[in-house]
């Protein structure tokens, strides 16, 4: 067995490396790295693909703000561009785990984590990214430390020591770098990235200095991809953050405004329809716009699909009974529908859109944490990742999630997406429904 000679194997590792033998690693230095690539085979955690990531940077951009003329009268402050948020390739400072010249990319699990990374000032307005992970990505996960502090007068045991040195490795990476740090300072954890990186992994996790969040350097700056940025303001030196609805699409406001009316009448629908207790949780990206189809306490198409495979799960179920008899037996067996926003996003752009669920989806996991249902059906694919966010912030632990295709106008999703729920109803709902007094 592979193990660290001592509890503070770790220091003993960042003298040498700094001060005696960097580029040419003598016996000692070996054998720690030895033992360092050993024990964090028992560190490994994987995100998956499609999870959320953030990303801040000080700073703005500036907007042109046009008269009725198209006149030039004022600049708006304006999130930087995606290719501003990411770093230059081959262009990299020195970094905590990276070298100059190597570029890396530093994230974190949180919004506030991430603004708070890059230590603003208070007043000072930062832009911030919604990163999307593209690849499912290996992990070395340096989280797990001892809040104790530690002092042995003689080596402990194996699993002691072990824990020891992981501790000091994840406060080497999480201490704020100081302007005024030597170079010399991020060698270890350099060298530490450098050999993970060669040994196949995408990246590494460790806390925050800030808060309870953690940060993830990950060695391949295109792992990720940016689907939304907004501003956030620093509001005082404890690192609080006001986030604005300012950020990449056009203004929502005006549209927000004009459908207010509809938003309402929904809302009421939706809690008209509310079980006590949801079984099964339905979830779309948001109703359609009310020019072009009905929501689904309305009466939509959605509703149609969804009815049919009521009916193909349930022989003794009566096709002749009204919308508003079936919207009823749906609440009854504890299903319910809610979407990621209240207001509609069909007409937007893909950026516009991402926005706008961007903006929905802190108020969206909330309502998700309350429902905590057994089961989740999504429908639309490109919300997937905004579920699997929101389930993880929510903590809820749902038995499991289905994704169906949604019932387009092409006969074969429509077909695909009612033989598929069939399934589903006649397996989690069954005794539900046979329990219910008549059916519809």
């Amino acid at each position: 067995m592979i193990e660290f000679e001592s509890w503070q194997s770790y220091s003993d590792f960042a003298v040498l490396v700094r001060k005696k033998s960097r580029y040419v690693f003598n016996r000692e230095i070996k054998k720690f790295l030895k033992a360092l690539i050993f024990t964090g085979k028992r560190r490994v955690i994987n995100i998956e693909k499609d999870g959320i990531l953030f990303r801040a940077q000080r700073g703005c951009d500036a907007r042109p703000v046009l008269d009725e003329n198209g006149e030039h009268i004022a600049d708006d402050d304006w999130p930087y561009s995606e290719k501003r948020m990411l770093p230059i390739n081959d262009k990299a400072t020195e970094g905590r785990a990276n070298p100059r010249g190597i570029s890396y990319l530093y994230l974190a699990n949180n919004r506030d984590t991430a603004c708070a990374e890059v230590r603003p000032w208070k007043g000072s307005t930062l832009s911030l990214a919604l990163c999307r992970i593209k690849r499912k990505l290996k992990l070395i996960d340096c989280t797990k430390v001892s809040k104790r502090i530690r002092i042995y007068f003689e080596e402990p045991a194996p699993e002691i020591r072990e824990n020891c040195v992981w501790d000091d490795i994840n406060n080497s990476f999480s201490r704020p770098i100081n302007p005024n740090d030597p170079e010399t300072e991020y060698v270890p954890t350099q060298i530490i990235a450098e050999v993970f990186r060669k040994e196949g992994y995408d990246g590494i996790a460790y806390k925050s200095s800030y808060g309870k969040g953690y940060n993830i350097v990950l060695f391949d700056i295109n792992a990720v991809e940016i689907i939304g940025c907004w501003l956030a303001e620093t509001n005082d030196i404890e690192f609080q953050f006001e986030h604005s609805f300012i950020g990449y699409g056009k203004n929502l406001k005006i549209e927000k405004a004009k459908l207010d009316k509809n938003v309402i009448q929904w809302n009421r629908l939706r809690a008209k329809y509310k079980p006590a207790s949801i079984k099964i949780l339905f979830i779309g990206e948001s109703p359609p716009n009310p020019k072009s189809g009905k929501f689904f306490y309305e009466g939509g198409q959605l509703t149609k699909h969804t009815r049919k495979a009521f009916e193909k799960a349930f022989s003794d179920f009566n096709p002749n009974s009204t919308t508003e008899q079936f919207l009823e037996k749906f609440k009854q067996t504890a299903c319910y529908l809610d979407d990621i926003s209240h207001l509609p996003v069909a007409g937007l752009s893909p950026t516009e859109r991402n926005y706008q669920l961007l903006n929905s989806l802190e108020s969206f996991t909330k309502r998700l944490k309350r429902f905590s249902p057994k089961y989740i059906i999504t429908f639309v694919s490109r919300i997937d990742f905004f579920v699997k966010h929101a389930i993880d912030i929510s903590e809820i632990k749902p038995i499991e999630v289905y994704n169906l295709p949604f019932p387009s106008h092409r006969q074969q999703r429509i077909d695909k997406y009612i033989n598929e729920l069939s399934v589903i109803l006649d397996s989690k709902l069954m005794p539900d429904w046979e329990k219910m007094e008549g059916t519809p």
